[in-house]
């Protein structure tokens, strides 16, 4: 309203000081609508002075948002504190958001929808499948009944919870969504949509979760492409996928293919994000990890004890993703033959999997049999055997009785075995894993060749102690009829 109009028909002040913050407060929901959702370093620091703006409105000014732009400070807020992966700070304020959508809408409505959603998302960033998974559910019913029409939005939706089934071991249940959710994008969207990738880099990244690789690669290469087409290559989808393609690789063993996508990756995150954000912290750690297992540890630790570091920082000591930095920091001590230090950083990397995770998820059954892998290089054979054991018992729920994953832990178990002197029960499950590795993958497969290569390792050590045993007791004969 003009000044001069105010004065001919005299609005009262009370009432020209709430259209003012009328104003205020729907110039500043149009202002959180144009934030990026991934922004980057140089954007995030000219959005840091709304912070306080966004705050006022929220605390003081709510009724003066109109319904449509209702939830809009709070995203905003809650942008700006992910993009520096500030989970912690932005959970509240979403939280806050979608009481205020359900005070003012009831709990059947868009904006409801969407901000059940959001916080999810925040859920799933801090690790918090448990709170996230319902969410998600009534959300994605919402969608599936309204009559908005809102199929991508519904698509985003989907590809969440797919998200949440993979992180909780729900394998099959997240592969049914993640192609379902590829299948709507490709029918309503345009080819070149970046969420197209999105899903193409999320199936791979499930399959690589599997040991699924070979399908996994050439999914992400795809996906690569795709974003590096879209985004001209600098993007940080465009490291995400770099990222993803270099775990691949380095699950295939092709180890110098996933150096070089890994250096790749986190460079370009550390020249969009700056050095302390949670998408560096997961380069520096999965690098660290091509190095560890490759026997590089000089060169892995500075990069795991900094991603550790950072992820502390962002996260606090409870947290998947500090789990993860704590896991390879136990491989790498447990190489270096400093035991206890590694025995530490396992335990406290399963204490944290199993508050997130609960009993039954294979991140678990690693910690498991990499723990017992270090009970048995200490000859601690029943504390191994224990692990061993229970990291079985979860393998055998997740993937059945007949998988690779399955095969190779009972490799394990075969060696402690072996080792222990155990030596007719070793043989028996060696056969067993050999077995298992036949039917489920390629006769050449390098795992089945070296399970193999166990087996008749160990039957050559057996042959050769039942000759000296023959041997000993035919010279006692001669001496006896001497």
């Amino acid at each position: 309203m003009s000044p001069s109009i105010q004065r001919l028909i005299k609005v009262p002040r009370d009432t020209e000081v709430d259209l003012l913050k009328n104003a205020f407060a729907s110039v500043l929901a149009g202002t959180a609508r144009q934030i990026s959702n991934i922004p980057i370093l140089q954007q995030i620091e000219s959005q840091r002075c709304l912070i306080p703006h966004f705050e006022e409105v929220i605390n003081s000014q709510i009724e003066n948002l109109a319904d449509d732009d209702l939830i809009w400070p709070f995203i905003g807020l809650s942008k700006i504190y992910e993009s520096q992966g500030f989970y912690r700070m932005a959970e509240p304020w979403m939280e806050k958001c979608l009481d205020a959508a359900i005070q003012r809408f009831g709990t059947s409505n868009h904006n409801v929808a969407v901000s059940s959603n959001n916080l999810a998302n925040i859920y799933y960033s801090l690790g918090d499948y448990i709170k996230a998974e319902p969410l998600l559910v009534k959300t994605v019913q919402f969608w599936e009944e309204s009559d908005f029409g809102q199929e991508p939005i519904l698509a985003t939706c989907l590809n969440n919870l797919a998200s949440i089934f993979q992180m909780t071991a729900q394998y099959d249940r997240s592969e049914s969504l993640f192609l379902k959710v590829l299948e709507l994008r490709k029918s309503i969207l345009d080819d070149n949509n970046p969420d197209i990738a999105i899903s193409l880099n999320n199936l791979a990244s499930l399959y690589s979760d599997q040991g699924r690789y070979n399908e996994a690669e050439s999914l992400h290469i795809e996906a690569l492409a795709r974003f590096r087409s879209i985004f001209e290559n600098e993007h940080p989808h465009v490291a995400m996928s770099l990222d993803n393609l270099a775990f691949t690789y380095e699950g295939q063993r092709l180890y110098e293919k996933a150096e070089s996508f890994s250096i790749q990756a986190l460079e370009m995150r550390e020249r969009l994000h700056g050095n302390e954000h949670p998408d560096v912290a997961l380069s520096l750690s999965n690098l660290g990890a091509i190095f560890e297992i490759q026997g590089f540890y000089d060169k892995a630790k500075p990069l795991l004890l900094r991603s550790l570091d950072i992820d502390k920082k962002l996260f606090g000591d409870k947290n998947l993703r500090v789990a993860g930095s704590l896991h390879t920091l136990g491989k790498l001590h447990k190489n270096l033959r400093i035991f206890d230090r590694a025995e530490l950083f396992y335990l406290e990397a399963l204490e944290i999997q199993q508050y997130f995770l609960g009993k039954v998820h294979n991140k678990i059954a690693i910690t498991l049999n990499n723990l017992a892998g270090l009970y048995s290089e200490q000859r601690r054979y029943l504390e191994a055997e224990s692990k061993y054991i229970q990291s079985l018992e979860i393998k055998k729920q997740i993937f059945g009785d007949n998988s690779s994953t399955m095969a190779m832990g009972l490799n394990n178990l075969a060696n402690l075995y072996a080792d222990w002197g155990y030596e007719c029960r070793a043989e028996k499950i060696f056969r067993q894993a050999v077995l298992m590795l036949e039917k489920c993958s390629e006769k050449d497969h390098p795992n089945t060749i070296s399970v193999r290569n166990n087996l008749i390792t160990l039957q050559s050590r057996m042959k050769k102690k039942i000759h000296k045993r023959k041997k000993k007791n035919s010279n006692v004969d001669i001496l006896r009829r001497l």
